[in-house]
């Protein structure tokens, strides 16, 4: 089942918040599918 989650990320000295699409997962792990990149 793909979910949207909401998630913080990082950035320098500050967060921001993305969305994210998840794949599999279990009860330690999730796949993160779409929308999660590194920013420079």
């Amino acid at each position: 089942m793909i979910r949207n989650w909401s998630v913080f990320c990082k950035v320098g000295n500050k967060s921001k918040i993305r969305i994210i699409k998840t794949g599999i997962q279990d009860d330690t792990n999730i796949e993160v599918i779409l929308d999660l990149k590194k920013e420079m």
